[in-house]
């Protein structure tokens, strides 16, 4: 059993050290381009917000809130989008049996992790070296936290691929409607705590303000999260995997042979 789950391991990472390379080799910019877009996104609000901040006191430094919002947002829908559409990938390696849809599905969750993790590093790098201190109070939590929303994630993505491929509006749903509406409320603007307090069982549903809001918790413990729970975060981790792993073994065979029909 544990020669069969390392040699998996081993053909996960496989696959994900080709994946990297072959982004690696498209960039114009070669590894830095893999970390270009969400920095890009990162700096650009971060210039919109000193010129039209206001006089107020900030939670906690701009570029680690906005940073740890658009990082872990991108995590989200990377892996997410990556697993609805990501099995039709899959057939280059049809002809090798060990290789199955979800190995791909999990060694593109891997490396889009290690591009974000690493973006998310350099943010707090950055701003340690700014403030001259270091710029995570808990870092256990913060790479707990990290884990747990690149698996909500993978959970998600791979829950609304295979319930897609029965009710494919659902699919449609996820990419572009639920993108946007996650976009504006998981709290990559804002801090629940400036919200009024009527308008928050608006946005508390969202698995992802939870994480985001938790994460920057863990950078400044005196950052207010009020209405925001880990147990909700978890619950939304151990839930959507154990539903898309059960539904994902039930369908897996009809999810290759309607990828490969076109």
């Amino acid at each position: 059993m544990f020669d069969s789950i390392r040699l998996q391991v081993e053909i996960v990472r496989a696959l994900a050290y080709r994946d990297q390379a072959e982004r690696i080799l498209k960039s114009p910019f070669g590894v830095i381009g893999l970390l270009v877009e969400p920095l890009i996104f990162v700096s650009m609000f971060l210039a919109l917000r000193i010129l039209i901040r206001s006089r107020g006191a900030d939670l906690m430094n701009p570029a680690l809130q906005l940073g740890a919002g658009f990082i872990l947002f991108f995590l989200f829908s990377k892996i997410a989008l990556k697993a609805i559409g990501g099995v039709a990938r899959a057939q280059r390696f049809a002809e090798l049996r060990r290789i199955r849809p979800l190995d791909v599905l999990l060694a593109g969750a891997l490396v889009e992790s290690q591009i974000y993790c690493t973006c998310l590093v350099l943010v707090i790098l950055g701003v340690s070296i700014y403030e001259w201190r270091i710029a995570v109070a808990d870092p256990g939590a913060a790479v707990v936290l990290f884990l747990l929303m690149a698996l909500t994630s993978l959970g998600v993505g791979l829950s609304a691929l295979v319930v897609g491929h029965r009710i494919p509006i659902v699919k449609m749903a996820v990419s572009l409607v639920l993108r946007r509406l996650l976009f504006w409320t998981s709290g990559l603007f804002f801090s629940i705590a400036t919200v009024p307090e009527f308008v928050r069982p608006f946005l508390l549903w969202n698995p992802l303000l939870h994480g985001i809001e938790l994460f920057r918790h863990a950078l400044i413990p005196t950052y207010p999260i009020p209405g925001i729970s880990l147990n909700y975060l978890i619950i939304w981790t151990l839930g959507s995997l154990g539903f898309s792993m059960i539904a994902y073994s039930n369908n897996e065979q009809l999810l290759i042979s309607e990828e490969a029909l076109p």
